[in-house]
């Protein structure tokens, strides 16, 4: 049996310190405004500050695919005030979940 996904997936990074902030964040895309790359470009020039970088992933079929887009945005931390830049990495995702079934032979 499989079920198949698409997600929105957010990956926010400290750039200054050099750490994830969080596990990235999956929000079934069905949820979202977002439909393409493009809408995804706007959300994340709108939410996250500016494009600094595409995504990409190579595939299994050799095929170099754009998923995505890094933005970076100057914020502060909330108990020293002083900056950092954040770096949030924005893709659109399919994940396919299986679920296969096995028989354990029971013996007495």
């Amino acid at each position: 049996m499989k079920t198949e996904y698409n997600y929105l997936v957010e990956t926010f990074l400290n750039k200054t310190e050099n750490y994830l902030l969080c596990e990235p964040q999956k929000t079934p895309l069905a949820d979202t405004v977002i439909k393409n790359l493009r809408d995804l470009y706007k959300y994340g020039r709108k939410e996250y500050g500016r494009c600094v970088s595409k995504m990409y992933v190579d595939s299994k079929d050799g095929i170099t695919k754009h998923v995505g887009y890094v933005f970076e945005q100057k914020r502060y931390y909330e108990d020293t005030k002083e900056p950092y830049i954040a770096e949030t990495w924005l893709s659109l995702e399919h994940y396919i979940e299986t679920v296969e079934r096995e028989y354990i032979e029971v013996t007495k």
